[in-house]
């Protein structure tokens, strides 16, 4: 073999190595990756989440109450923001999105003047917080 053959021999060589090292590093990446996000996220505090949405309920009763309509328009959105905010346990997320919805119906009863959806929006919100004692506890 001629020193030129064997220079090429030594790099083919070499760009293997390189090769075989980055796919090896590549995979490393991947893995580490795949491990952070098959990790289990941390758990919901349920105490947490009840406080939070209380006091978000608490607010807008208080604001609601309010004469203008857009003062009313601003508690709406105010606890449907403040809902919105709250990391939700697993069994309570059909509570959750029962009262986002119900403050919806309310924030379209209020744009449209509609006395009669008003009125069962509210009507839903207070079923919501019936069923669930614990949404009454800062109010």
């Amino acid at each position: 073999m001629k020193k030129h053959d064997l220079l090429l021999l030594f790099l083919a060589v070499i760009t293997i190595l390189a090769v075989n090292v980055s796919v090896q590093a590549m995979n490393a990446v991947v893995l580490t990756q795949a491990t952070q996000v098959a990790s289990k996220p941390s758990p919901v505090d349920t105490k947490a989440y009840q406080n939070g949405a209380a006091a978000a309920l608490t607010s807008f009763v208080v604001a609601y109450q309010a004469d203008s309509k857009e003062e009313r328009v601003v508690a709406i959105t105010n606890a449907r923001t403040a809902l919105l905010a709250l990391r939700v346990p697993m069994d309570l997320k059909d509570v959750h999105l029962d009262l986002v919805l119900a403050l919806d119906a309310l924030a379209a009863a209020e744009a449209a003047e509609n006395e009669v959806a008003m009125s069962s929006a509210l009507a839903g919100l207070r079923a919501i917080s019936v069923a669930n004692p614990w949404l009454a506890a800062g109010q």
